[in-house]
């Protein structure tokens, strides 16, 4: 079978997916991509769409033999990773492995193994009731954060500052795990910064970059609210030792495929705090469109190679740009207009998640956010002036 009669399936065809999926026609004729929900951004770029939850593993598996791929492909979401693993494990097709997407999709197992191995994390409990939750109080003391074990995007997350709402919290936060258990840490104050890593067909560990994100408390959900790569504010000497440690949490959980997406705290002690790591690429188009622009790496066609089993060569070239994801905000209200004249030539990309009649509220988690400006510069101060640029081209008129 010639390359271009080969059937691809994608996982996920969100915005996320979006430019992955692009690159997909240069290796295929036939591009079946699945999604929650109809999704009109990817329709020219495929030839079947199928409406699918990742979590419904058996109707993942009716699709996959209703058409038959001989690859599939995912980004960016923990769910379809570990569907696509398990179809490729079961099939056997080229993937990153069925326990390493297991993990992906669990913190409080990766927490255990990273602490078998000594590397520094918060105080943690995996919690299934409230009465959990209390005991592990009673080891530490508050503030405490707690997180579904297998979601992302900071969706569920509650940090509880009094034992009043240690109830309420808990019930909230149950609600958005999938496995219906949550796990319980020490709230870490500090600096929030994440590694993206990636491996060749030799199974060789390459550290790409160092991002700093900034990160606002709503009503008790910590929400990113920017990102900026590389990180200008970490001295080499830190750099180095988040470097050592990444390559340490890789060989500990044995990922060895494909990406890799880690979180940090570090205090003010200067201690790096592992906060959760996965064997995929970061949201919000962090490899697709952030990472190619920062290393020349087309990480889309290498995602696809991937899936194929085809051998690649990796060359990474650092640039030096300064990027920045800006998550955008706005005030509350019902939108009358939306104005967007975005058309700035380092506008890497854009997107609005909001739509005239609808009503404005303060987005508590990453999937509520109101939108997102990618953007780069050969300096930071170009950066910021780019930013209020690019920022007094979007405006929301509200109805009175």
């Amino acid at each position: 079978m010639t390359l271009k009669n080969k059937i691809i399936l994608f996982i996920g065809g969100g915005f996320e997916q979006l430019e992955v999926i692009k690159n997909a026609k240069k290796y295929s004729k036939k591009i079946i991509v699945t999604n929650p929900e109809p999704n009109p951004e990817i329709k020219k770029y495929t030839t079947h769409i199928e409406i699918l939850d990742p979590l419904n593993i058996s109707k993942g598996e009716k699709i996959f033999k209703k058409y038959k791929p001989n690859a599939i492909v995912t980004d960016a979401c923990d769910y379809s990773n570990y569907l696509k693993n398990y179809l490729c494990t079961k099939y056997n097709l080229p993937c990153e492995g069925l326990k390493q997407a297991a993990l992906s999709c669990n913190k409080f197992l990766v927490r255990e193994i990273c602490r078998e191995k000594l590397i520094l994390q918060p105080k943690y409990e995996l919690c299934s009731s409230v009465n959990d939750l209390n005991l592990f109080l009673e080891k530490t003391q508050l503030p405490l954060i707690v997180k579904p074990i297998d979601n992302r995007g900071s969706i569920g997350v509650n940090i509880i500052r009094n034992k009043k709402e240690l109830n309420r919290k808990f019930f909230h936060t149950l609600t958005h795990s999938a496995s219906r258990q949550i796990i319980a840490e020490a709230y870490i104050e500090g600096k929030h910064v994440t590694v993206d890593g990636i491996f060749d067909n030799k199974g060789n560990f390459f550290n790409l970059a160092i991002a700093e994100k900034k990160v606002e408390i709503i009503d008790d959900h910590p929400v990113i609210t920017e990102v900026n790569y590389p990180t200008s504010t970490i001295e080499n000497s830190l750099k180095k030792e988040l470097e050592q440690i990444n390559y340490q949490i890789v060989e500990s959980l044995n990922f060895n495929k494909g990406l890799t997406h880690t979180e940090f705290i570090i205090d003010k002690r200067k201690r790096i705090f592992l906060v959760e790591t996965t064997n995929r690429g970061g949201g919000v188009l962090t490899s697709s469109v952030i990472l190619k622009k920062l290393t020349a790496l087309n990480i889309s066609d290498f995602l696809i190679k991937n899936a194929l089993g085809l051998r690649q060569n990796l060359v990474i070239k650092k640039n030096s740009y300064f990027i920045r994801l800006k998550f955008l905000k706005f005030k509350s209200g019902k939108i009358k207009k939306i104005i967007q004249e975005t058309k700035a030539k380092n506008l890497l990309n854009f997107r609005i998640n909001l739509k005239p009649g609808k009503i404005i509220s303060p987005a508590k988690s990453g999937d509520k956010r109101h939108g997102f400006i990618i953007f780069f510069e050969k300096n930071l101060k170009k950066l910021d002036q780019s930013q209020n640029k690019i920022l007094k081209k979007i405006k929301i008129v509200y109805e009175k």
